[in-house]
């Protein structure tokens, strides 16, 4: 089982359908929202990512910045979730 951590934002959008997305899907993430977790921030900023949402496997082993869900499935399926 991979871990996979999705960055997101309160006032965000695609954020929200990223995660309703997954969550269809019964894929079990880890959210860390920048709004309110200043270290989830800080891990973006030093990552020079300046766009949410961020889905990452492990521990930033491989990510993906912005939604849709062709590159969603593409990424699941590349580290067989789906």
């Amino acid at each position: 089982m991979i871990n996979l951590i999705l960055y997101t934002s309160d006032n965000c959008g695609a954020c929200k359908r990223a995660k309703r997305y997954l969550t269809s899907l019964n894929i079990n993430f880890i959210e860390k929202n920048i709004s309110n977790d200043k270290f989830a921030r800080k891990d973006l900023e030093d990552r020079y990512i300046m766009s949410i949402p961020v889905l990452v496997k492990g521990n930033w082993e491989d990510g993906i910045e912005g939604f849709s869900p062709n590159l969603y499935n593409e990424f699941l399926q590349k580290h067989n979730v789906l």
